[in-house]
């Protein structure tokens, strides 16, 4: 009997600390009401940086990116693609475009790629969200 209040405190005591642990744990993975992070409100979003990332994933070897050009809520983006690359550009950058959930459609709505190959413009691609 006499080990029944050691018990009784242990085991309020272990389920304090767990009722801890999982309210901090919890606490960092927060969302508001629209389903996103927290997080992501601490720092603004750059644009170009996301940009980058994007199509630096996705490009074929040798393609680069200049830097893209933002006019209210179009980006323009001009495609550099190598002499010694062979296909139609317009048609390879059909899938440049980003997804529908990618973060760059939180700030634009539309995208233009223009292609530049063997030093002459094609025709561009627009990418709508």
């Amino acid at each position: 009997m006499t080990n029944h209040p050691r018990w009784r405190r242990f085991f309020f005591s272990f389920a304090l600390m767990l009722t801890l642990l999982l309210a901090a744990i919890g606490s960092g993975h927060a969302q508001d009401a629209s389903g996103s992070s927290s997080r992501r409100d601490i720092r603004p979003l750059d644009l170009r940086l996301v940009i980058h990332e994007h199509f630096s994933v996705l490009m074929p070897f040798g393609w680069w990116t200049g830097s893209p050009e933002r006019r209210g809520d179009t980006i323009n983006l001009s495609i550099n693609i190598p002499q010694w690359w062979e296909g139609n550009p317009t048609s390879a950058l059909l899938a440049l475009c980003p997804p529908r959930h990618s973060e760059i459609w939180t700030e634009i709505t539309v995208m233009r790629l223009q292609p530049h190959y063997r030093k002459l413009p094609w025709s561009e691609h627009e990418c709508r969200r």
